[in-house]
């Protein structure tokens, strides 16, 4: 079958490979014990071609060797020509080619030559059985469909024709998602290329394979990619912050394009406040812009030499072996030493410790000495990522000298990173009041005030955002959050969280963010329309509450391994941020359900996004106390682990 379909390929249409296929399949049928095809077998006429019609013929090369029943000549003997058969009789009947089987008689080579020997007949000298000679002919296979067939060829005729193109698109990008998971980016690459030819709206194929490109470091297909699903669906966060990785690759070549990105992050901030992925990376797309605008962008600047300015890591050696694409990633706090210390002296490192020392001083002492000297090795844990150890170090350095406001300014540094957000605020307090005008201290106490988030009072905001006003980064993200918050406390007094459960019953109430309502989907398509709609509700409330009137047979038709992976991240999404809510309990039941269906979405979990994959983590980490169900979520959702 395998052959003749390969034949089929390269000669579309020809009546013989086809019988020959139908043939083959017919006898594999036979074999595996199944008799129902003979009641609708097709009658096939053999005419044999004349040698005038063979000669007409000479192109054609290959001629089909085969015997009566189209297979095994050796088993089958070939069907006589129309020439009178041979009559066979006595012992012996000469015959120069093999003429049928004839009871009681052997076609062989004996001691009287080729011919038909009567069985226990004498001979003379040791014979051997000859193999019957076949002669082959060019033949025309006329096939005579019955009724029923043409009317089953009919019927297929029509499924294809019900395969509309977005149909055949979303195939491929199945087949896309597929080879994704089994780490095929190239393969993964082709089929979606091919649903995106057949269906250019397919902004599912579109997007992944904008991840994809992404994966094979191709920047430039990967932006044109995510950029054409951004055209189709302008608030796809999946785009936009695609399209933003992609531009950060390519702002290697032109630095004009970390604008762009910033752009595409910010859109995605807006629509998913709590991305904290899209957070970092829009932090450090800040940092280099703001490394670009300190008015030294040339072949010495960090941006373009790839250097890490990160007091969490040495410096990079090269663009090329940077995960990054040549860029590293700036912290706000860092991004402001960059500026208060200006690369004017054509230094394109950035210490830890900036701060100046107190020069005007003429005081010289063991302790100073043995305090910077400890400040120093302080320094050199922070670079190694030893934060605690780094803080015990500027505790000693202060110690030693109470005045040194630089080990004091690095230890709130240290905290920061600790997110020990309470303790960093009093050291900035420490080092503002002895030295006021400390812009990295200003910076810092800002940043730490803002890493309390809700639990952060009006008057603290307010402050943040004056201390910001004050330091050299006026616009920075961190800023926008304060400020962001500040309106959640002025909002009635309301928290973030208050105000997105009220949003939530809201939702609820209509339907969705269309107002419209939802009955339980009988396929993935339906189920995509309406998680589009209800996924507005940043809560997740509104979805769960659909989610949770579903029956068992529900999950099981809708959630398909070929289903797009942005949709199972948003309801994964959509659990995790609604769990703690009043309805936990429905919660737990639809996470019992998708645990049920897991096996079937390998594929799918295994090319979502980072976001579902987070959610999940967060989940299981709810529910550890429940040791059965942890184990059980744990083995179905393994793939996101």
């Amino acid at each position: 079958m395998d052959d003749f379909e390969g034949c089929l390929r390269r000669d579309k249409g020809n009546v013989e490979f086809e019988a020959l296929l139908k043939r083959s399949n017919e006898k594999r049928r036979e074999m595996e014990g199944d008799v129902e095809h003979l009641k609708t077998k097709k009658k096939v006429m053999i005419e044999e071609m004349s040698d005038s019609e063979e000669e007409e013929e000479e192109e054609e090369e290959e001629i089909l060797e085969m015997g009566a029943d189209g297979f095994d000549v050796s088993a089958a003997p070939a069907k006589p020509s129309k020439v009178d058969k041979i009559k066979v009789s006595g012992e012996f009947t000469p015959a120069p080619k093999f003429d049928g089987v004839r009871k009681n008689y052997a076609y062989k080579t004996g001691h009287r030559g080729l011919g038909y020997y009567k069985e226990g007949g004498s001979s003379k000298s040791a014979s051997k059985t000859a193999q019957p000679v076949a002669s082959f002919k060019k033949v025309l296979i006329v096939e005579e469909d019955s009724d029923e067939e043409e009317e089953e060829e009919e019927e297929e005729e029509e499924e294809e024709e019900a395969l509309t193109p977005a149909m055949q698109s979303d195939e491929l990008k199945a087949k896309g998602n597929a080879a994704m998971g089994k780490g095929d980016t190239h393969l993964a690459i082709k089929f979606y290329t091919q649903a995106i030819d057949i269906n250019p709206s397919n902004a599912a194929a579109l997007n992944n394979a904008a991840l994809a490109y992404l994966k094979e470091k191709k920047p430039k297909e990967a932006r044109l990619s995510a950029d054409r699903c951004v055209k189709l669906q302008p608030t796809n966060v999946k785009a936009l912050y695609r399209r933003g990785l992609a531009s950060v690759m390519l702002a290697v070549a032109d630095e004009q394009l970390l604008y762009s990105a910033r752009d595409d992050f910010e859109a995605v901030m807006k629509d998913e406040p709590e991305n904290a992925a899209c957070g970092k990376e829009l932090e450090g797309v800040e940092g280099k812009i703001a490394m670009l605008e300190l008015g030294d962008s040339d072949a010495e600047s960090p941006v373009k030499k790839g250097l890490s300015v990160d007091a969490d890591s040495a410096p990079s050696s090269s663009s090329e072996n940077s995960p990054n694409g040549g860029f590293t990633k700036f912290t706000s706090a860092e991004v402001e030493e960059a500026k208060i210390a200006s690369p004017s002296n054509g230094k394109t490192r950035i210490a830890i410790e900036e701060d100046s020392e107190d020069e005007s001083s003429d005081e010289e002492g063991g302790d100073k000495e043995l305090s910077e000297k400890t400040k120093a090795e302080g320094n050199e844990l922070l670079q190694a990522g030893k934060l605690t150890e780094a803080i015990a170090k500027y505790d000693s350095a202060m110690a030693l000298d109470p005045t040194n406001m630089a080990a004091l300014n690095n230890k709130c540094l240290a905290l920061i990173k600790l997110k020990l957000w309470t303790a960093a605020i009093a050291a900035a307090d420490q080092v503002l009041a002895v030295e006021g005008d400390n812009m990295k201290a200003i910076f810092r106490k800002a940043s730490a005030i803002v890493g309390l988030g809700e639990i952060a009072s009006e008057e603290q905001l307010k402050d943040s955002i004056a201390l910001f006003e004050r330091s050299n980064d006026k616009d920075c993200s961190e800023r926008k959050t304060a400020e962001r918050l500040l309106k959640g406390k002025q909002g009635g007094g309301k928290s973030k969280i208050d105000i997105a459960m009220e949003k939530a019953a809201a939702v609820k109430a209509k339907g969705g963010s269309s107002g419209r309502k939802y009955e339980a989907p009988k396929t993935t398509s339906e189920l995509e329309t309406a998680v589009r709609d209800l996924k507005g509700d940043a809560s997740g409330e509104a979805l769960c509450a659909w989610l949770g009137g579903f029956k068992n047979a529900v999950f099981k038709k809708v959630f398909k391994d070929s289903m797009d992976p942005d949709l199972l991240e948003d309801v994964l999404v959509a659990l995790e941020r609604s769990w703690g809510g009043p309805g936990k309990e429905r919660n737990v039941k639809i996470m019992n359900q998708l645990a049920k269906v897991a096996g079937g979405l390998g594929v799918v979990m295994m090319v979502m996004g980072d976001d579902g994959k987070a959610s999940v983590g967060k989940i299981l980490e709810s529910v550890q106390d429940d040791t059965v169900t942890h184990k059980e979520w744990r083995k179905a959702f393994k793939a996101l682990l």
